[in-house]
């Protein structure tokens, strides 16, 4: 296969991947965690409710209180990155891509799920011109100081889908020092690998592009 037709291919099939990825499609993935030291009764209850709120669907009742913990002035900083999370996912579901944006970017620096779906979002509306960027984004979720599926918010990311996503893009790419780089997430891959659909589809793209 001639190898700018491969690239093309590629291309649409990583653009249908974040498409996936942009509308929480990965399937399962968080939940089930308890809000880590939450500063007052308060802040605890907003949280809590704001986290089974969404992940049952009620999501202009998540809004409210997630935007609940982020006007306190009690609230702590772990809360306020949750916080930012759940409402990124939930602009997300509600296609308010401004909006998702700005609080992913915001949820990113401590949450993997938030720099995945922050990647796939911009990837999604710039198409691969924003390669880049999104390339930055997604390593920068592998970053000290961040994890994957840790607040209890049902994101549908797993750590194994943005290891496989990073690594695909890295080859696409192939810049100097990008097959090298692409190397570290498939271990991640590999340490961290499960069977959802996503991740398969991934690592079929890989195949092609490395073929």
């Amino acid at each position: 296969m001639n190898k700018l037709i491969k690239k093309l291919i590629i291309s649409i099939f990583v653009l249908m991947i974040a498409f996936s990825f942009a509308a929480c499609g990965g399937g399962g993935g968080g939940g089930g965690a308890v809000v880590t030291n939450p500063s007052t009764v308060t802040e605890t209850k907003n949280l809590n409710t704001a986290v089974d709120s969404y992940n049952s669907g009620n999501l202009n009742n998540a809004l409210t209180n997630f935007n609940a913990v982020l006007i306190s002035n009690d609230a702590s900083a772990s809360s306020k990155n949750i916080a930012y999370e759940g409402l990124g996912f939930s602009y997300l579901k509600m296609n308010n891509v401004a909006q998702a944006i700005i609080n992913l970017d915001n949820a990113r620096h401590t949450s993997g799920d938030a720099g995945v779906a922050l990647s796939s979002t911009y990837l999604s509306k710039d198409g691969v011109n924003s390669l880049n960027n999104v390339i930055t984004i997604l390593e920068s979720s592998f970053s000290e100081g961040t994890s994957f599926n840790a607040s209890g918010i049902s994101t549908g990311v797993k750590e194994s889908q943005g290891a496989a996503f990073t690594s695909l893009l890295l080859k696409l790419r192939n810049n100097i020092g990008d097959a090298d780089k692409a190397k570290i997430y498939d271990k991640k891959l590999e340490e961290n690998i499960t069977a959802d659909l996503l991740t398969l589809k991934i690592q079929e793209a890989i195949k092609l592009l490395e073929n």
